[in-house]
């Protein structure tokens, strides 16, 4: 049986579910714009014809993976619409790190992002692909979560994460194409990260989406904090995790761990001087939106992190 604070929330994620609905519908047609921001296997089996089989092969699991997933939604309104909800906020997203020229995207300048292959959204659990564009070529993955209020997928989200870690494993991606076109293939040692944020603000940001003036202000927004924050937690708790099990193997390299921890370091770097300069930029904006009023995601997250190594 629930209790009052249970029914309260659950009560309250209806009323949000319905409210939504139309918003979700407009954004979902909007992103069909998108589409071509999507890497797709078979461009790379064209460009490298010895993919093909594996492409093939690939799309099986991809198109069982999706009539499976349907018919859990079929059965469950509540997941479709949570499902349906993250897909908007990965739209959202993109939009704000792909920002137009002569705009700070939300990660910072010279980066940009890909929606990945339906077959790393479903195997690898990896929605956006950010890219630097700069001489470092650097990568990070992107988990979305946009649930409500219950942090068990959040929390399941991270333990995969962690299980990789502890093999001495980052993020991979198995379908690639840099935004030069120069490189077709896979790329392993990407830090992977969650993150979203709660319904309300789902939902704000989802008029701004329709609205004219999205391409504007999408890249102005203050929630760009919270999601840089929601990052560098992680990070900084994935590579304190790496560094700790460095310690108790003493310095050997049975595991692999230095590689990896550097990575994450190098990371950590990079978001900590974004963070920095963003809060500057974001004070001179945050006028322009009267109804944004904080997340909660970060605390969920940072509460996740804190029994990371009992997950």
């Amino acid at each position: 049986m629930l209790n009052r604070t249970e029914n309260i929330l659950a009560n309250r994620e209806g009323d949000m579910m319905l409210l939504s609905e139309r918003l979700i519908s407009d954004i979902l047609e909007r992103g069909k714009s998108l589409a071509s921001a999507r890497i797709v296997p078979e461009d790379i089996a064209e460009k490298q014809p010895h993919w093909e089989p594996t492409v093939k092969a690939d799309q099986v699991k991809v198109e069982q993976l999706k009539n499976r997933w349907k018919k859990e939604k079929d059965q469950n309104p509540m997941k479709k619409r949570e499902s349906e909800m993250a897909q908007c906020l990965e739209y959202i997203i993109y939009t704000g790190i792909n920002a137009e020229e002569g705009k700070n995207g939300w990660l910072g300048r010279n980066t940009v992002s890909s929606l990945t292959s339906e077959y790393d959204d479903f195997i690898n659990k990896i929605d956006i692909i950010v890219e630097k564009t700069d001489e470092s070529h650097d990568y990070l993955g992107l988990g979305i979560d946009a649930t409500y209020g219950n942090a068990d997928r959040l929390t399941e989200k991270i333990s995969e994460i962690k299980d990789g870690l502890t093999k001495g494993k980052l993020g991979e991606i198995k379908y690639f194409i840099n935004r030069e076109g120069s490189f077709y293939g896979s790329i392993d040692l990407v830090p992977k990260v969650v993150v979203g944020t709660n319904v309300e603000n789902l939902i704000h940001l989802m008029k701004i989406f329709r609205s004219e003036k999205s391409q504007e202000l999408i890249p102005e927004h203050p929630i760009q904090l919270e999601i840089l924050n929601q990052i560098l937690s992680q990070l900084v708790k994935y590579c304190e995790y790496l560094e700790k099990m460095e310690k108790a193997d003493k310095g050997k390299e049975t595991l692999g761990l230095l590689k990896p921890r550097m990575i994450l370091q190098k990371k950590i770097d990079y978001i900590s001087r974004v963070i920095k300069a963003k809060k500057m930029i974001l004070e001179r904006t945050k006028e322009k939106f009267p109804d944004y009023r904080g997340d909660t995601k970060l605390e969920q997250i940072k509460e996740v992190l804190t029994r990371f190594e009992s997950l």
